[in-house]
């Protein structure tokens, strides 16, 4: 590693994680991920939507996810659009 590294600096303060050493030798972590997130989403009938994701840890750990999510509408809440009402003064 560079000597730069471990170099105090304002935003991390006297030491940050990367900059400690144990016995002399540097201790710290880096760690990275990229995710490939693919999704897709269909309106059933008003008011129902059903959304699929899939996501897949491209690099860094292992492993995968898949998210199902069905979305309804109340009936009052899509005839009138908008359920916010200006407050009255007492």
């Amino acid at each position: 590693m560079s000597r730069a590294l471990c170099q105090p600096s304002l935003s991390a303060g006297p030491a940050c994680a990367r900059c400690i050493r144990r016995d002399g030798v540097l201790q710290g972590s880096d760690r990275t991920a990229t995710d490939l997130v693919l999704g897709v989403g269909y309106g059933i009938a008003r008011g129902n939507t059903l959304n699929a994701a899939f996501k897949l840890n491209a690099s860094g750990r292992g492993g995968a996810e898949f998210r199902l999510n069905w979305l309804y509408t109340f009936e009052r809440a899509a005839r009138s659009g908008n359920l916010n009402r200006p407050a009255t003064g007492g």
